[in-house]
């Protein structure tokens, strides 16, 4: 059965400006909030305020060069401050995909709307596919009339669903992860994307074997089969993912962090094109000797000193302890390789 709405009270909430642009330009009624923050990047440590987090936050996406920290400041401020505004009687509709950035923007806003409008009526929108659509990677691809076809099918957001996405958050934002591991076992047909994004979640932790992230192995492997430019690189990571998840500015950052230390996975024809530079992306890249070494299996790449290196709550020092994926599990173990 449909659930029932007033046009005057719908809130809807996605992902990014793409599916936000598409949202408005349907005839659905209602204003339109875009999340936007990449949170399978950089810290988001638990015991924070919502101010202190869009803080540090934005201080950190400002220092790999993505923006300037007052605009990212001012947008999350700004997000945060129309939902909390919301009339009490709004409809909040949930707009979501199954891929890591989706999922842990969904957590956090089920969170947020827990703590703080706990009597709104939310409803959710989340979907991995869409009839007509090959290689579906996201809400993105489809028209303003697409979208609106799914408005429909939205479901209610139960207490169930909350308790589950409080329980993700928390163990998302723990300084250890074990929380998400438990979460990964018990798989919950509530939410049938969390466990799976979770999962692609720690596969983005320094390896047991190698010392890389799934994705910098994804970068290393495509290099020495031919691919020669940041662009290159980016099309062929995204082609291993089973849900595509990161977007250019994120792995142009990563590019950046192989490329540092004293002992450098891959060098950069033009290093000091800026990030946000049309040309970064076409800049020749080559891998060094000690990569290649890395995908032979005889040496290991550890992180640079410089490098501050986060995955949630989990803080990653290029020295010392730190949680590292074996293939099935996170493991506590030396940053040199002793797990």
């Amino acid at each position: 059965m449909p659930i029932p709405h007033s046009d005057s009270s719908l809130l809807h909430i996605t992902n990014g400006d793409v599916t936000a642009s598409s949202l408005r330009r349907s005839t659905l009624p209602g204003a339109v909030i875009s999340w936007k923050d990449v949170l399978h990047e950089g810290p988001v440590p638990a015991g924070l305020s919502a101010t202190a987090r869009n803080d540090l936050r934005a201080r950190w996406m400002a220092a790999r060069g993505w923006a300037a920290y007052d605009s990212i400041f001012a947008d999350f401020e700004r997000r945060d401050r129309r939902l909390d505004q919301a009339p009490s009687r709004s409809q909040i509709v949930l707009w979501f995909e199954h891929d890591l950035y989706d999922q842990l923007q969904l957590i956090q806003i089920l969170d947020h709307l827990r703590r703080s409008r706990p009597r709104h009526e939310v409803s959710l929108i989340c979907i991995d596919a869409f009839p007509g659509v090959d290689n579906f990677a996201g809400l993105g691809q489809l028209s303003p009339d697409r979208l609106k076809s799914l408005f429909p099918r939205r479901v209610p957001v139960t207490q169930d669903h909350v308790a589950l996405t409080s329980a993700a958050w928390v163990a998302f934002t723990s300084p250890e992860p074990s929380g998400i591991e438990r979460l990964i076992e018990s798989d919950s047909d509530l939410l049938p994307f969390l466990a799976q994004a979770l999962r692609r979640h720690c596969q983005e932790f320094p390896s047991v074997e190698s010392g890389l992230s799934r994705t910098e192995h994804q970068i290393l492997s495509a290099l020495s089969t031919g691919a020669e430019t940041p662009s290159h690189l980016f099309t062929a990571s995204q082609a291993h993912e089973e849900a595509p998840f990161m977007g250019d500015l994120p792995l142009w950052s990563i590019l950046v962090d192989l490329a540092s230390g004293s002992t450098p996975a891959l060098r950069f024809g033009s290093p000091a094109t800026p990030r946000d530079s049309p040309a970064f992306a076409h800049q020749r890249i080559t891998m060094t000797e000690h990569a290649a070494a890395i995908l032979a299996g005889s040496e290991r790449y550890q992180l640079p000193a410089a490098v501050d290196r986060w995955r949630g709550g989990v803080h990653l020092p290029a020295d010392g302890q730190q949680w590292q994926w074996n293939g099935q599990r996170l493991v506590a173990g030396d940053a040199t390789g002793d797990a």
